[in-house]
């Protein structure tokens, strides 16, 4: 996966001739935020995978880690769970509890 990014860059016309970096940031992790951080994502998404989400959760004190049961990337077009989830957070800073997850709308091949 080390081209999604400038995959997801070229076929975004906007984007098409901003410079793509063919590094990943590399840390350091140790940043402390403000607000506790809300971080979404799929069980299955081929970019992102959830381990690294779960690592993210682990490396910052008071975070949420809200889970999508399903597949693809851009979970917020897949659950209206996420979108109220996430709704939430940004106007009532109130996060998820522990161990929260959403089902999709749809499956694939239902």
């Amino acid at each position: 996966m080390p081209h999604f990014g400038a995959l997801r860059a070229w076929n975004d016309s906007v984007c098409s001739r901003w410079p793509v970096s063919v590094e990943g940031y590399r840390g350091p992790w140790d940043a402390r935020t403000d607000e506790p951080v809300l971080i979404v994502n799929s069980r299955f998404d081929p970019a992102t995978p959830l381990a690294a989400a779960q690592r993210l959760h682990d490396l910052m004190p008071g975070s949420a880690l809200l889970v999508h049961e399903g597949v693809g990337h851009v979970a917020a077009q897949q659950s209206a769970c996420v979108v109220q989830a996430a709704g939430t957070y940004l106007t009532e800073g109130t996060l998820p509890v522990e161990g929260a997850t959403c089902a999709p709308d749809r499956v694939p091949f239902g």
